[in-house]
């Protein structure tokens, strides 16, 4: 009796959509690789002369060792991993040796989880609120935004205060140094103003004097009201 023979109408056997020769290639839990759990990594080291390999070990709820090569890990990272048995696709993840480190296990990035949009080649890192041991989420977890405490929104508050009072400083010593600015040209403006005027008012000679005098007196004798004063400053002259 072959394989498809006994395989149910819906093509479902233990929760699995059974493929060729009754591999399992898709776990609704976690589409694109069966069996794919949620661990922590424990330790990460380096393998001795393999280059940029990385030696990590991660609990699943059990210990697992995995070699990875220029993935970025971190003790406390929660992963995706695929364990001994596993299919990714229709591949079976069997232990291996690499570079003299016996595996037993296969570190998943989004792609290989068959996640929509998916990044391959780079470590999948889950939520930490995703539970040691449990299936591996069928698509990108959504970002949870925690609220933030009372403490956290009083240092937020404070800081925002300390750049609000520093800005107010930098305005007022900006605004202070334009004042004295204006202050020295509006000085020299009217320095250089006065020194026009008393360059314009010069002492009349007697000749001059003589003549505006004749003026003033025509002047007055055509019955205007005018000093002599007020005829030499009217002349460009200094009053007597």
């Amino acid at each position: 009796t072959s394989t498809s023979a006994a395989m149910p109408a819906d093509g479902v056997v233990g929760g699995r959509r059974m493929g060729i020769k009754g591999n399992p290639i898709i776990k609704e839990a976690a589409v694109g690789c069966s069996d794919a759990v949620c661990g922590i990594i424990v330790a990460v080291d380096p393998v001795p002369e393999g280059g940029k390999r990385q030696k990590v070990s991660v609990d699943t709820g059990g210990a697992v060792l995995i070699v990875v090569t220029a993935w970025a890990v971190e003790v406390g990272n929660v992963v995706a991993v695929a364990t001994v048995g596993s299919f990714c696709g229709d591949v079976e993840v069997r232990k291996s040796n690499v570079s003299g480190v016996e595996t037993d296990g296969k570190l998943l990035d989004e792609a290989t989880l068959g996640w929509p949009g998916g990044a391959a080649n780079c470590t999948c890192i889950l939520p930490a609120s995703c539970q040691i041991g449990t299936t591996a989420p069928e698509s990108r977890p959504k970002r949870v935004v925690a609220e933030a405490t009372e403490e956290q929104i009083a240092e937020a508050a404070a800081k925002k205060a300390a750049v609000e009072e520093r800005a107010a400083k930098a305005k007022a010593k900006k605004d202070e140094k334009a004042a004295a600015k204006e202050g020295k040209k509006t000085k020299a403006s009217k320095e250089a103003e006065g020194s026009e005027e008393e360059k314009e008012l010069v002492k009349a000679s007697k000749a001059q004097l003589a003549t505006i005098r004749k003026q003033l007196a025509a002047k007055r004798k055509a019955g205007e009201e005018i000093t002599t004063d007020d005829e030499l400053e009217a002349a460009g002259f200094m009053s007597l």
